[in-house]
């Protein structure tokens, strides 16, 4: 198939530049989840309908919203090459293509067929094949960004269940790659090394990254997006939590439109030594001592995205304009009546403060009505909302006849 090429396809709009988002195809794969929603919705609300690949769930999120120009099933990541290029020899194949991914899986698949995809599709890459999945090891990124001048926590990989001597407790394990199967389930939290040793024998994982726990104050996430091969990049919001929770981030922030000025500066410096192209979020532990830790880069477009579009800086939109001008261009304008604001993730925040008994269910919507961006409802995209309420049903109602032996509750 015939490679893309930016002259020639200037040539045939008039020049490089006049070349509108509407006549590009957009494919968006990623899982049924409000990460992948907001990328839709993104795209959506800029006029832009974007394919779907979806991988298989009963949870019709993202593939419920009136932006999804259609939605087509994907099995596993091992059919996304081959979806790819249907979509576009059904679009012509000139036709400027851009892939945004939302998960780390997929992501990395598409790294390590960099040689098959570059020059005729957009996509998330460090150019060179293999190169990102190298950096989303935890290991490789946490040295870089000791060499750009953050702080990180004290580490160690174990690859055969080996535990280092004079080890202090508590420490966290963890997957060493966030691309194996379910990676998050491996991260534990010990303070013993007998804890240490059930974590490392029971973890999925073969590769695990061992650090120093960290009793957090807060944790920090920028996001941004590169191009040029991360000569060029541009950060849009930085979020805050609300809450603590200490094994996951908190579904209920503060989301403000200045970053640090210094922090910038390293994390372009990261990414241009990696030659990364495509959206990314950046995360950060800020310790009781007022100190601040780099933790990881999440090479695609991740969970708080969407806050950005709501802040008048919608990064897949952004990127992709940009990726055509070969620079950050046109320069975002901030919104700044939205310099900082409150984003919910609504179900995961009622389970947190609600079902968990921290608050009533009253004094939870009254918080509700002060948080400005959501990110699962919508007035103008109501069917994800819709979709996922039908899902909790029918998991009850499954739960409800198991409980009676599978009779008709």
């Amino acid at each position: 198939m015939e490679k893309y090429n930016r002259s020639q396809e200037g040539k045939r709009h008039g020049v490089q530049d006049a070349i509108s988002l509407s006549d590009c195809v957009f494919i968006v794969v990623g899982a049924e989840h409000y990460n992948t929603l907001g990328v839709v919705r993104t795209l959506g609300e800029r006029g832009v309908a974007p394919y779907l690949l979806a991988y298989p769930s009963d949870k019709k999120l993202a593939s419920s919203s009136r932006y999804v120009r259609e939605t087509r099933t994907i099995d596993s990541v091992d059919d996304v090459m081959g979806a790819l290029e249907k979509i576009r020899s059904e679009t012509q194949g000139m036709i400027p293509c851009f892939v945004i991914t939302s998960d780390d899986k997929t992501t990395s698949y598409l790294d390590l067929h960099y040689d098959e995809l570059v020059g005729r599709f957009f996509f998330f890459n460090a150019g060179q094949q293999g190169r990102l999945t190298h950096f989303m090891s935890k290991k490789s990124i946490g040295e870089l960004a000791v060499e750009c001048g953050f702080d990180v926590l004290e580490e160690w990989v174990s690859t055969d269940g080996g535990i280092p001597e004079g080890l202090g407790y508590p420490v966290i394990a963890k997957a060493l790659f966030p691309t194996r199967d379910n990676w998050k389930n491996d991260a534990q939290i010990c303070h013993t090394r007998e804890e240490l040793e059930s974590a490392l024998t029971n973890a999925a994982s073969s590769e695990m990254l061992i650090q120093r726990y960290l009793c957090k104050e807060n944790e920090l996430c920028i996001e941004g997006f590169s191009v040029n091969q991360g000569k060029d990049c541009f950060l849009a919001i930085s979020t805050t939590y609300n809450y603590r929770l200490e094994k996951s981030y908190s579904p209920y922030m503060t989301v403000s439109t200045e970053v640090d000025e210094s922090i910038c500066r390293r994390i372009s410096e990261i990414l241009k030594l990696i030659g990364y192209e495509g959206i990314f979020e950046v995360e950060f532990l800020l310790g009781k001592d007022g100190e601040l830790y780099f933790g990881e880069i999440n090479f695609r477009n991740s969970t708080w995205s969407y806050a950005s579009t709501y802040a008048g800086m919608p990064l897949p939109v952004l990127w992709a304009r940009s990726c055509l001008a070969e620079k950050i261009a046109p320069s975002p304008k901030k919104d700044l009546s939205k310099e900082k604001f409150l984003a919910v993730v609504e179900p995961d925040d009622y389970y947190f403060r609600v079902k968990a008994g921290k608050m009533s269910l009253v004094q939870w919507i009254g918080e509700l009505r002060k948080v400005q961006c959501y990110y699962y409802w919508n007035g103008r995209d109501v069917m994800p909302v819709v979709a996922y309420i039908s899902w909790k049903a029918r998991n009850k109602l499954r739960a409800v006849k198991r409980r009676f032996g599978g009779r008709e509750a």
